[in-house]
């Protein structure tokens, strides 16, 4: 038993790398389980019928950084940030899935539904 305890612990770095990807997987199975509920209900219906939407809102649980700006670009033109709203212009449907995968977004909604 002692010699099988001391050969895996030989294997510390390659423990410690498994157990690394095993959180990066994790993650990211999370953000995709839960990207159905990061879009409001409205817009999934709307998703259906257009394929582009001139403006949406994507709301945050914090104040955005200048990553998450320069992050959510690639959806859509930034039309401009109030508080933990960022509003994105020309957006495509394909690209909402997308942006519901992401684990710091909040929720994903037309400007209508936003109070």
């Amino acid at each position: 038993m002692k010699l099988g305890i001391r050969l895996l612990l030989r294997w510390r770095p390659v423990w410690g790398l498994a157990l690394i990807l095993l959180i990066l997987g994790g993650i990211r199975l999370y953000a995709i389980a839960t990207a159905g509920t990061r879009i409001d209900p409205a817009l999934k219906q709307a998703m259906i019928q257009t394929s582009s939407f001139p403006r949406l809102i994507v709301r945050l649980d914090f104040t955005p950084e200048d990553f998450h700006i320069k992050y959510l670009q690639q959806f859509g033109m930034i039309g401009g940030v109030q508080g933990s709203r960022v509003v994105l212009l020309n957006v495509k449907s394909v690209d909402i899935s997308r942006l519901g995968e992401i684990y710091w977004i909040r929720r994903v909604e037309l400007p209508e539904s936003s109070p």
